[in-house]
């Protein structure tokens, strides 16, 4: 065997197996970016808000990573005449970028869920932690002399109730002697009335629609599925959403639930494939849209 073809076998192993190792690394690699969600706690802010009362209703979970919750950040902040728009990040360890977008309504103070503001929600539990305990020696001493009562009360309902069981023992048997003495007409007439009466209700089971799932799942449509930018240039995503549809929530509620998941760097050239969802405030999460953001 001469040296060329030995070299060429060596060189044709080590080619494999670097295919063999790029294919491995390129399935284990997490390209799957965290989910970010908004709750319905924060209802009102002020225009010097902190970053923290922004985050107070917003948690992130990944798939690998778990919960990232102490991880999200407020990446940017909008203050406009009636409201404030806040766009909310979260990285994995594998360097997934989740972004969300949220709209606030500015307020004289901070507003929470039911209107309440966060000074007096230390208060209330106090409260509540003592009317609790009000509350619950009062039981006691009611259930005390409850039951005491009850059981002054369950021998005469144990006499009652045999009485009611010998009358009716006595009912039955006056229907059925009477039953008896009934023409043998009169009973079959009854009978085929049962049965004309069962019929009907089955027939009326049979025809009865089937009730058939709620299809309301929003739907998000895009402009374009790609777009090249310069190195450098910001990337607006909310520009490239042409449409957002729900059966009951509005387009400026679903802009507060979009989600763009997949890694990009708008610094460093190259292409990366990103995906657009939504979900509504039941939860129904719609179908994920591609899109290529490529840097040049």
């Amino acid at each position: 065997m001469s040296l060329r073809r030995i070299a060429a076998m060596v060189l044709g192993a080590a080619a494999a197996a670097s295919i063999g190792i790029c294919v491995w690394i390129q399935s284990h690699v997490d390209r799957e970016a965290p989910e970010l969600m908004i709750g319905s706690v924060l209802q009102g802010v002020t225009a010097d808000v902190t970053d923290k009362d922004l985050l107070v209703d917003v948690t992130a979970k990944d798939k690998r990573d778990g919960d990232l919750t102490d991880q999200v950040m407020v990446a940017e902040r909008t203050l406009g005449e009636e409201e404030m728009e806040v766009v909310y990040a979260v990285t994995d360890a594998a360097g997934n970028v989740a972004l969300k977008r949220r709209a606030i309504p500015l307020t004289e103070k901070m507003m929470f869920a039911e209107g309440t503001e966060k000074e007096e929600e230390t208060d209330r539990e106090t409260e509540e932690a003592e009317t609790e305990t009000s509350t619950e020696e009062s039981i006691e001493t009611s259930t005390e002399e409850s039951t005491e009562e009850s059981s002054e009360t369950e021998s005469t309902e144990e006499e009652t109730v045999e009485s009611q069981e010998l009358q009716t023992d006595e009912t039955e048997e006056q229907e059925s002697v009477s039953e008896a003495n009934e023409p043998k007409e009169t009973r079959e007439q009854e009978t085929e009335g049962s049965v004309a009466e069962e019929t009907t209700e089955e027939s009326t089971e049979e025809t009865e629609p089937v009730e058939t799932a709620d299809p309301a799942i929003p739907v998000i449509r895009l402009k374009q599925n790609s777009v090249t930018l310069p190195a450098g240039t910001p990337f607006d995503y909310m520009s490239y959403i042409e449409s957002i549809t729900d059966d009951k929530d509005s387009r400026s509620t679903l802009n507060q639930y979009i989600v763009v998941t997949g890694y990009y760097d708008v610094r460093t050239p190259g292409s990366y494939p990103l995906q657009f969802w939504v979900t509504d405030t039941e939860r129904h999460e719609s179908e994920r849209q591609e899109f290529l953001l490529i840097i040049e």
